[in-house]
């Protein structure tokens, strides 16, 4: 059973498909990449202090740096009790990202913040935003995706917050029927949409558009193959990042026991170590990678602490 989260997750290896192309140094990228991945595990830890701290750290990278960091990096911040760097990373992802809204109001991590006055002020604006470039979107539609994508993300972190203590068996069990039940809902209702609509844009639902991916992603295999076309042509149209798409065409070849293109999957031997599966060209990986917004090889090994084979 794979295990998926967008939300924070993002920041670390599956943050990998939704960066840019402009690559300069494969080591302060690979730097970047692991105080980001010290900054997740620490949030997932609770000890919210350090994760700011990560954050800062690596936001001295700045051409590395997605706009979900800025995200995490709030949260990770109004839950250490640092309200004004927390609404100061907020204001700085809303500015620098105009197409960015969302509503931060109703988010656990920023309860505290609620009555603080920038904060408010961001949420308007982004109330105001929202009005603006959604007046031509099939709201329904979106709203509905969105809750999809949810419970898609819900279930998974239920899951990690059992998966903490794998002792208590019944409580893991539980956790893992309920996101098999969700991600059965899911699928139906994602399929549903895909085979009488096709895959709907951007220009009809914004960024609920990733729900589509986001689902087939945790599908089988016999429904990743199927949906494959269809998430090629959302990406020829930016609909989906292509770098997502990427990893998709990986998993299939390496579920169908052949080479992967771009190097993003990787297995675990008996001994307990991770490897790199096979490669269609070495020579040709990084070329490949940076073709679709995926950093260097080497990165993302470094990142993954996956040693490089002798």
């Amino acid at each position: 059973m794979k295990i998926r989260l967008k939300k924070w997750l993002l920041s670390a290896a599956c943050a990998l498909p939704f960066f840019g192309n402009a690559w300069a140094a494969d080591g302060d990228e690979a730097a970047c990449m692991r105080l980001v991945r010290q900054a997740d595990s620490c949030f997932f830890a609770g000890d919210f202090q350090p994760a700011a701290q990560f954050f800062d750290r690596a936001f001295a990278y700045t051409p590395y740096i997605h706009p979900q960091y800025l995200s995490n990096a709030a949260e990770a911040n109004a839950l250490a009790g640092d309200s004004a760097r927390a609404v100061e990373l907020l204001w700085q992802r809303y500015g620098q990202y105009l197409d960015w809204y969302t509503d931060i109001i109703d988010n656990p991590s920023f309860a505290n913040l609620r009555t603080n006055t920038r904060f408010v002020a961001l949420q308007d604006s982004m109330s105001a935003r929202r009005q603006r470039i959604e007046a031509n979107y099939d709201v329904p539609l979106k709203d509905r995706l969105q809750r999809i994508a949810r419970a898609d993300q819900n279930v998974r972190r239920q899951f990690l917050e059992a998966y903490k203590n794998p002792t208590d068996t019944a409580r893991l069990r539980q956790a893992a029927e309920a996101m098999q039940t969700v991600d059965a809902a899911n699928l139906a209702a994602i399929t549903h949409i895909l085979d009488s609509c096709g895959w709907v844009g951007r220009d009809r639902v914004g960024e609920a558009t990733q729900a589509f991916w986001l689902v087939i992603q945790h599908a089988d295999m016999q429904t990743q193959q199927k949906y494959l076309p269809i998430m090629l042509a959302a990406a020829q149209r930016g609909d989906i990042e292509r770098s997502a798409v990427a990893m998709t065409e990986d998993r299939i070849a390496v579920f169908n026991g052949l080479p992967q293109k771009y190097g993003t999957q990787l297995t675990v031997g008996d001994d307990g170590r991770k490897r790199l599966c096979p490669l269609v060209d070495e020579s040709r990986v990084d070329e490949w990678r940076a073709e679709v917004g995926l950093p260097s090889l080497d990165a993302y090994l470094e990142m993954m602490n996956v040693p490089k084979e002798p």
